[in-house]
Order: structure tokens, then sequence, then C-alpha cells
């Protein structure tokens, strides 16, 4: 996902420096390897190999964004020039105490910009600081890129990996366990995805109060003798003709007729202010909203685990079934969260989240359905994933915003690692978004799983829009998601939702 995780570049490749028995071969391989032999014990790495703050960057700034993500107390200590040597630990406060636990350790407290509290430890006696609240691979390298670029000397960082622990997530399986009739699951930004698809229930509401109300003689008698609304009913003609004729569903299943209709409330709502809505209490309501706005929410959270929405939704057989979402994991947890779900065998699964563009066809705002899959390892080389996008079906091609293209997908482990040279072979292999979690969903084993992946192009990596300019309220980009429900309602074939 763009802006919660991350993407380098040098044609050389990059040494790993591993400090014990394990070779540097063995950690670049399991980056591709679905199975392992043993569960190794985990060793200090030197990261990264060389210094990637000097390099051209398709970021305007990498680091200031890397600064913005270390916590305050921290980046004071690096900004008094005692930058403090780090080892970034994968797996957790268990994983930290069972590494350096016969070291002589005191927390400390700390917080981010936004507020959130977090926790380090460091040694009495050496004065090294350990990050430990890293629960997987691709995040542990990502938080070591942070370091690196927010000021801390290669010489003072490594980081303690261990790929096998991202076998298992108990969030992850808390979250599954909690779903007993899971066959659909959204992977994405379950809150954005309430509070839309409430919005598209809405308009179906307020397009049946409509299609009463405008069959009615007396509510067309007082619209005909209201000042302004002729005019309007000219100018909305179109929409007014679907309102009469079509089911209100179709409000539901398509951004344009939600937009078209959301313009027409809002003029009218603006027409019939005061005394007028009085006048229409088929139409109005007491507040001044036009009938059938909502009371509810489409929605509820299930406790526990790692933070599960479910929706009661009816499909386009008529069959009331439930619709899960789960929040973004970070990175190749995304393989993870897979693998929990492929032991429920649901029958469809769709990913949407935020990439960044680097084709020259596509924006801001535009939703690509990618034709294939690459990631990129630590090491940079590139590996293609075997699977199908089964949201590439004609009928979600052709919906309002989505481009129509045959190219890949790359899935990074940072967005720090996208240097400018990084960038330019992602196009030369025909490489057009970028993200850090959507190619990982493919290397499970085969499947029946319906794996579909749309994207929204939020920024343009080394165009001018970069991943520091996204600000997700923006209006293009608040449509844009409006307009990738679409793709969902269509992938999932669901017809209606109920609020809560």
């Amino acid at each position: 996902m763009r802006g919660s995780a991350p993407r380098r570049a040098s044609t050389r490749g990059w040494r790993w420096i591993v400090t014990g028995a394990i070779g540097a071969i063995a950690l670049v391989m399991w980056a591709t390897a679905d199975t392992a032999a043993e569960h190794p014990a985990p060793k200090a790495v030197a990261f990264p190999p060389e210094d990637l703050r000097g390099q051209p960057h398709s970021m305007q700034d990498p680091v200031a964004y890397a600064r913005s993500r270390v916590p305050i107390g921290l980046r004071a200590v690096i900004d008094r020039g005692g930058a403090p040597a780090i080892t970034v630990v994968q797996g957790g406060e268990e994983v930290m105490r069972s590494s350096y636990g016969h070291l002589r350790l005191e927390e400390i407290s700390d917080r981010f910009d936004d507020g959130k509290d977090t926790t380090f430890f460091r040694d009495r006696d050496t004065g090294r600081w350990f990050d430990f609240r890293n629960y997987g691979f691709d995040l542990a390298l990502h938080r070591g890129l942070i370091y690196h670029f927010a000021g801390i000397p290669r010489d003072r960082l490594d980081l303690v990996l261990d790929p096998e622990r991202d076998r298992f997530n108990q969030a992850f399986f808390d979250s599954v366990a909690r779903a007993p009739d899971l066959k659909q699951v959204v992977i994405g930004s379950r809150r954005s995805l309430a509070r839309d698809l409430t919005l598209r229930k809405e308009a179906a509401l307020q397009a049946a109060v409509l299609k009463r109300a405008l069959a009615t003689p007396d509510v067309r008698a007082t619209l005909d003798a209201t000042a302004g609304w002729p005019a309007l009913e000219r100018r909305m003609a179109e929409l007014l003709r679907v309102v009469a004729t079509e089911p209100p569903s179709v409000f539901f299943r398509s951004s344009a007729r939600y937009f078209e209709l959301r313009a027409f409330r809002d003029e009218l709502e603006r027409l019939l202010d005061g005394p007028a809505a009085a006048a229409l209490p088929d139409l109005v309501q007491p507040d001044g909203r036009l009938k059938g706005s909502r009371t509810g929410a489409a929605g509820r959270e299930i406790p526990g685990g790692f933070g599960m929405f479910r929706f009661p939704v009816t499909g386009d057989d008529g069959e009331r079934r439930s619709l899960y979402a789960f929040k973004h994991p970070y990175g190749n947890l995304a393989r993870t969260m897979m693998r929990h779900l492929a032991v429920r065998r649901p029958t469809d699964v769709l990913f949407i989240g935020s990439a960044g563009g680097l084709s020259a066809d596509v924006r801001p705002g535009d939703l690509v359905v990618p034709a294939g899959f690459q990631t990129v390892a630590p090491d940079l080389t590139f590996a293609t994933r075997a699977g199908t996008n089964r949201a590439r079906r004609p009928e979600i091609l052709a919906l309002p915003g989505f481009k129509e293209s045959p190219t890949d997908h790359c899935s990074v482990f940072s967005p720090l690692v996208e240097t400018t040279v990084l960038v330019d072979a992602m196009r030369a292999r025909g490489i057009d978004s970028v993200d850090c979690e959507a190619a990982h969903l493919f290397d499970g084993p085969p499947s029946d799983t319906a794996i579909g992946v749309i994207l929204l192009i939020t920024d343009l990596p080394g165009q001018g829009v970069t991943l520091e300019d996204v600000d997700a309220a923006a209006p293009h980009l608040r449509d844009a998601q409006m307009r990738l429900l679409d793709g969902v309602i269509a992938f999932l074939r669901i017809t209606d939702v109920e609020l809560e």
C-alpha cells in the first residue's frame, strides 16, 4: 500500500553481510522460496550494504519522508549528531528477548509525530538501540531503510531477520477463525469500503423515494409551482428518466449514476430549503435532507484479530451472504494472510490498494487491473509470480476510470528502494505500477480461489507527483475510490448491502 509502506537501484545489486553461519545466498533465496527445511536461528545482518541517500531517487525528498517516520525522541538523538547504533529485530518482543535477553536492557518510550506511542530497548553497556516492533520480513527491511535515510550510518545499523516467522501470524489466524462463513474477502481499506458502501446504499434508498414521490400527482404539482424546479428538471431529464424507469439498485451498482444523483440531490435540497420543504413531506425530511438519507452504516467491526469488518450483502443470485474485509498487511505479509485464508477455501479474494504509476498513460485517480505480477528481492533481482488476476474481466475493464493495460505490476519491500535506476529497470521490464503487497497474493500454492487485484494510482514516481504529495482526502482520489467500488461490486457480484 502506498504511503504506509514502501520501493532503489544500483545495477550491481546488493551484497548481504551476515555475522554468523547463515550465508547471504540463503537469505536472498528465501525471498522467493515457498518452503524451508528448518527454522533458522536469527542472525544479525549489516544493512544496507551501500549508501543510498546520495543516489537519484524517484521521491522528491526521501530523507524527509524517512525522518517523518522516525519517533520524535530518537530523531532528536540523531539530530544532535550522536547517531546511535540500531538493530532492527523482526518478530516482536519475544524474539527480541530470546535473542538479546542476556544484555542489560532498558525500555525507552517514544512517540511518533501523529501521537502514536512506541517502545525501544537500549543496551545499558553499549548504548545500542533495538527496534523490535517489526512483525514481517519486509517491514523490518523498510524500517532499516527509514533509519538509514534518516541519518544512521551503515556501520551502525543491522537487522535480525528470520523469514520463516512470516509463515504464521497470530492476528491473521484469529481473524480468520472469527469468520464462520468466510467465502468472499476484500483486502484493503475496510473503513473506506464501509463508508462508500454506505453512501451507495443511501443513493439507492433516495432513488426509491424519488421514484415514488415523482409518480405522485400532488408532489408533482407542488414541484411544478416551485421556483427553479422546471429548469432543474430539464437539466436533469436523463437522470430523472433513469429514476423513473430503472430499479433503484442501479444507483448502488454504478458510481456514474451515484455521482449524478448526488449532484441532483444537492441542488434539490438547496431549492427546497425552508417553507418549500415543509410542503413536500413525502420527499424531504424535517431536517431538509432528501428522504432516504441513511440512518445506519454498512459493516460491523469484528473485535480482535487483524481489524476485520463483516458486511451482510446480497448477491446477484438473490442469496444473502457475508463479505469480510481485512485491512492491508504490510509487504510480504500479504502472502501470509493468503495462506491463512486458503485454509478456509474462500471463493473470492479481492485486493484493493494504492500504487505508483510508472507509465506515461496513467494519472493519479486512474484504476488499473494488472495482467501479471513481479517482485523485487532485497538484492534487487526480479522474480515473476505465477497466477491470474481474475479481476481482468471485460465488464470490469469497461467501467469508468479503469485502464485496459496488458502490462505487469511489481511489489517492492520499501518505497525507499525506488531510486531512478530501479524505476527505469522496472519500466524496461514492462512494469507499469508498483506497490508493496499485491504480487505476494500469488506466492502461495495454486487454489480454486479467484484472486483479483484492482489498484488506484495515487502517485507517479519520478514524474513530479511523488509519494510525499499524496492526500487520500483529495477530491480526485475520493471520487476514484468511489469508482473503484464499481469494480468491487462487479467482481463479487453483489447487488445490495444491509445497513446496521
